[in-house]
């Protein structure tokens, strides 16, 4: 380990009155910045609203990314793999959740098996549900169908976690 930690956020798009986009910056051991400005981290730079990142790390030194995405539902569930360099990984952002639906608050936790867990919040059927997917390295999804986590919706859910053991398993 070098020390180093990559910072994401989401940010308007003053200069060009766009839409927000998630950027990346390493900050090394001795507290300097490693990248020439803020880089974006996603692949799609389009006109989408990008939002509510959140980010993960792998024993082998890899970073996750995943947002809310509006690219082609309401605010979809993405990821990228990025180096501990910051840079992209994967070609394309990776689409996560199954269902089309609203989303919000996201949270990612990595595994010593160097699986990816994602959770986040579902707006379906006037309800909120809590749903969570595995993935890989290569962002192969470990799970045929997103997991919902919670038995019951209810109302109004804000936030979520996630957490990987040891034994491999995902906790929510």
């Amino acid at each position: 380990a070098d020390g180093s930690a990559l910072v994401v956020w989401h940010e308007w798009n003053y200069t060009f009155d766009g839409p927000t986009h998630i950027y990346g910056q390493v900050v090394q051991a001795d507290a300097t910045l490693a990248l020439q400005g803020d880089v974006p981290v996603v692949s799609d730079f389009g006109e989408a609203e990008q939002v509510a990142p959140a980010v993960a790390s792998a024993a082998s030194g890899d970073i996750f990314v995943g947002w809310l995405d509006g690219r082609y539902a309401p605010l979809a569930v993405h990821a990228h793999k990025l180096y501990s360099s910051g840079q992209q990984a994967w070609q394309n952002d990776l689409r996560i959740a199954s269902v089309t639906a609203s989303n919000a608050s996201l949270a990612m936790a990595t595994g010593e098996d160097g699986l990816v867990a994602l959770a986040w919040l579902r707006w379906t059927d006037d309800d909120w549900y809590l749903d969570a997917q595995l993935f890989d390295a290569n962002g192969n999804q470990m799970w045929t169908d997103d997991v919902r986590v919670n038995a019951v919706g209810s109302e109004p859910w804000r936030s979520c976690a996630v957490a990987r053991d040891a034994a491999g398993n995902t906790v929510v």
